[in-house]
């Protein structure tokens, strides 16, 4: 038996929005828009990009959401985002206001 695996790359960049900067250890999560399965889930690196890729099978609509809560610095508003993963994959740069 063959498996054909047609990996694609996922990746979300994490940037505040005032200054552009990345922002390490952003939480981001992607869903399947339509059964909730969860297709990815991590923390940003220090250029602000959580990546991985996944086993493409059909196109994907996704719903997912980026957060930055720090304990001793700045906080950050959560935000939503959206879009669908095809053969070429998903990139995506989400941008958090400060609270």
């Amino acid at each position: 038996t063959v498996v054909v695996q047609n990996a694609v790359p996922l990746s979300i960049t994490v940037l505040a929005d005032d200054t552009g900067l990345p922002l390490q250890f952003a939480r981001v999560i992607m869903q399947d828009a339509t059964t909730k399965t969860e297709i990815m889930s991590g923390e940003t690196n220090a250029s602000g990009v959580y990546a991985t890729s996944i086993n493409y099978t059909v196109d994907t609509d996704f719903v997912g959401w980026a957060r930055q809560w720090d304990l001793i610095g700045d906080d950050y508003t959560p935000k939503n985002f959206s879009g669908t993963i095809t053969t070429a994959g998903a990139t995506f740069t989400v941008r958090l206001a400060k609270i």
